[in-house]
């Protein structure tokens, strides 16, 4: 804060953007993103900010790491996610009557994970001495990826024991301790489909992940180990990067220089180059006349998304 006097966050004018949203033909959406925990939400007007907007995010997720060695809850292990909590953590909306059809359950595509103080206490509850080990991609202590999470799952079992993951299923949140003392919580599609059966039984309008680049969407589980044996040249965590940036979207370009035209599928797909399909195009750049001719949006073969869409001149919009 050297040289500041503070700090000015603001929701201004939320009635003048929704009247301008709604006026100008397009549907457009205006959102927030909520927490799930009381002492976050307590400084949040809900039902004045919900007049506004079509949904509100729910960051079901984070409800506990290594953060909570600073508050009463202490050192302990547990679940960064957790159907019991997220059902209490939602009793906060329902009590200022923001109706269940405008809430959208967040759900992580990582796991948090710690150090275990004692390696033979494994439990919840069991007493953590800090963050885990960092993992090859995120490179961030007290967290993992998903598909970092699986790659120790089926991982080189000859540096590591076999691994028996616990399901929680009152909390739909699995678990494991892996190389001695690290301990890991997470979920999978057994444990997505949990939360997402509750939200659509209870009536949610909705599921939103964060965040695509941690997780593989449109596949069956795919880990780094996966990716090695598929690909037979990933030998260390920096081509295990580069190798994963393929199937998170990172290796998708758009063609730069003449436009083609639409109807040229060979001069489109030679834009692309080998090991590239055409999955879209951007008119930018190609001017108004009417001979229908853009630039080529090229993604890796095995990659590319069933809808994978330009819009605009910088966002590429995924669908699986």
């Amino acid at each position: 804060m050297l040289g500041f006097d503070g700090v000015d966050l603001d929701w201004e004018y939320p009635g003048t953007l929704r009247e301008t949203f709604d006026a100008s033909g397009n549907t457009v959406g205006l959102t927030f993103t909520a927490p799930s925990s009381y002492w976050y939400l307590r400084w949040f007007d809900l039902p004045n900010m919900a007049k506004y907007i079509d949904w509100i995010n729910v960051m079901s997720y984070d409800l506990h790491g290594v953060w909570d060695s600073q508050d009463p809850i202490g050192s302990i292990v547990q679940g960064h996610t957790n159907l019991t909590e997220i059902k209490s953590a939602l009793d906060l909306f329902w009590r200022v009557k923001i109706p269940p059809a405008q809430v959208v359950l967040g759900i992580g595509f990582y796991g948090r994970a710690f150090t275990l103080q004692d390696k033979s206490c494994t439990k919840p509850g069991c007493a953590f001495s800090g963050a885990s080990d960092a993992g090859p991609c995120s490179n961030t202590g007290g967290m993992l990826a998903y598909y970092e999470i699986m790659s120790i799952l089926q991982g080189n079992s000859t540096k590591r024991a076999i691994i028996s993951p616990t399901h929680d299923k009152e909390a739909a949140v699995n678990y494991f301790t892996f190389d001695d003392n690290q301990w890991v919580s997470y979920d999978d599609k057994t444990t997505f489909k949990q939360k997402v059966d509750w939200a659509n039984e209870f009536g949610l309008g909705g599921a939103m992940i964060w965040a695509f680049d941690l997780g593989l969407l449109g596949r069956d589980i795919i880990s780094t180990h996966t990716l090695q044996a598929e690909n037979k040249a990933v030998s260390n965590a920096k081509s295990t990067v580069i190798d994963l940036s393929a199937f998170t979207g990172q290796k998708f370009f758009k063609y730069t220089k003449k436009c083609i035209k639409l109807d040229d599928t060979k001069a489109m797909s030679n834009a692309c180059g080998d090991g590239y399909t055409v999955v879209g195009w951007d008119d930018a750049g190609c001017g108004k006349s009417n001979c229908h001719c853009d630039k080529p949006i090229c993604c890796p073969h095995g990659a590319a998304p069933k809808g994978c869409k330009w819009r605009g001149d910088d966002l590429l919009s995924y669908s699986s």
